[in-house]
């Protein structure tokens, strides 16, 4: 090859010539002199190409592969959307005739939580009407294992710590007053027996949480029976028990979530009201070494719970938004981490969403909303929804009959995942299976 070009750009030009000049049965003749190139197809004639009209043959050639490698691409995000779509449509077709996996006898559920003890999985439920309880997975379905004595529960917490398995209830209201006890309960191998009592006041939520080798609770405090404007407290394990360690100013506070970021730990606090108005700021704490200390606050509409989670190493949080100073349809709003403080991100509708669970399901992220009340019908029978992570954003999924949805958890057995919803309206929650395109 006498021009001045790479190997590698001398064969693609012979193999562009080739391609030009032997489309048929016989073969031509390609040949090079000085900064030309021969070609004789079949047949007679001879084209002679200089360099540069075969560089701008072999470039326009590239750009014709590019652009038709752009459709194929194309065509296959299309594809891939529109196999979603007919997912999402599916699964909305059958919500019409809602047909939970599970069903489970509940009154007035506020709460979740699904643990395993030695390979046996478990599923608590805090009511707030009657006995909270313990049902136990045989194989086939979640049946009763134990009831719990407590006191209008609104939430709860399972925890490990020390080798020990323990759950923490949050009592709010005990017929007369709601100064109550709230109660720890430790697993002793074949159910929950009392461990310890915490004196607190309209809770409604725990939180469990470790810094270093330090064990804490934190509860979230809601009414005193005449204010929301209260104390909330965390609890520090001392060896023995969970003692007193730092009072925070709350109001109405409806739940704790801890998360660490950057090495730094940080509690987000849901307030919901401060007596007069529901269109509050919710405040983030961040640990200093010794304590935690306001580090942001967000604005928020009747806030009652955060839900943090990690996307592709990016941080968001979601916030439950319950309700505005008019209205219990309201957007709850997704936060993203930009490196130093937490910035508006999405906002989602919710109709007096009261949690979010976050969960992955082959390597897709979705985010369950619980829906307790819709305004426009003025009924606590609403869809609750599902969305999913669309590489930008998260988009509808799913909606999922519910009454007075309190709370979602996603938990798997034998592969197989679940979502149980705990409604606070009507005889029954539900725990429903994912058949590899939607919850049934």
């Amino acid at each position: 090859c006498d021009m001045p070009l790479s190997l590698c750009q001398c064969v693609a030009l012979a193999v562009c010539a080739c391609a030009i000049a032997t489309p048929t049965t016989k073969r031509g003749f390609v040949g090079i002199e000085g900064n030309n190139l021969h070609i004789v197809p079949p047949g007679n004639g001879t084209i002679m190409l200089g360099k540069h009209d075969l560089l701008a043959t072999i470039s326009k050639q590239h750009a014709t592969i590019e652009h038709q490698a752009t459709q194929i691409e194309s065509l296959r995000l299309q594809t891939s959307n529109l196999n979603a779509l007919s997912s999402a449509i599916q699964c909305r077709a059958r919500d019409s005739g809602f047909d939970a996996a599970l069903s489970l006898k509940t009154e007035g559920a506020t709460g979740l939580e699904q643990f395993a003890v030695d390979d046996t999985h478990y599923l608590v439920v805090s009511n707030r009407d009657g006995p909270s309880v313990v049902f136990k997975w045989n194989g086939v379905g979640l049946v009763l294992h134990q009831s719990l004595a407590t006191a209008g529960a609104t939430g709860l917490k399972y925890f490990e710590m020390g080798g020990a398995s323990y759950l923490v209830v949050a009592n709010q209201f005990n017929g007369t007053n709601y100064t109550v006890n709230s109660e720890v309960f430790r697993w002793d191998g074949t159910q929950f027996v009392s461990f310890q009592l915490v004196r607190t006041t309209g809770a409604v939520s725990w939180e469990y949480f470790e810094i270093g080798n330090a064990h804490f609770l934190a509860v979230a405090n809601y009414y005193t029976g005449s204010t929301k404007v209260i104390m909330s407290e965390l609890f520090r394990w001392d060896g023995t028990r969970f003692a007193p360690f730092q009072l925070i100013p709350t109001n109405g506070a409806r739940s704790w979530t801890h998360f660490t970021l950057d090495s730094s730990h940080y509690l987000a606090v849901a307030f919901q009201t401060d007596d007069y108005e529901s269109e509050i700021d919710s405040v983030i704490f961040k640990w200093n070494g010794t304590r935690f200390v306001s580090a942001q606050t967000t604005p928020t509409r009747g806030a009652t719970s955060w839900e943090h989670f990690v996307i592709n190493g990016t941080h968001f949080l979601v916030v439950a938004n319950h309700r505005s100073d008019v209205s219990f349809n309201t957007n709850s709003e997704i936060f993203k981490w930009n490196g130093s403080e937490f910035v508006s991100f999405q906002l989602l509708p919710t109709f007096s969403a009261h949690h979010w669970e976050h969960f992955v399901i082959d390597d897709y992220h979705f985010l369950a909303v619980a829906n307790s009340f819709d305004d426009l019908d003025a009924t606590s029978y609403t869809n609750s929804e599902i969305f999913r992570w669309d590489g930008t954003q998260f988009a509808s999924f799913q909606l999922i009959r519910t009454s007075g949805a309190r709370a979602w958890r996603h938990f798997v057995i034998d592969r197989i995942h679940y979502i149980a919803v705990a409604n606070l309206v009507g005889p029954s929650s539900k725990v429903l299976a994912w058949n590899g395109a939607c919850f049934l």
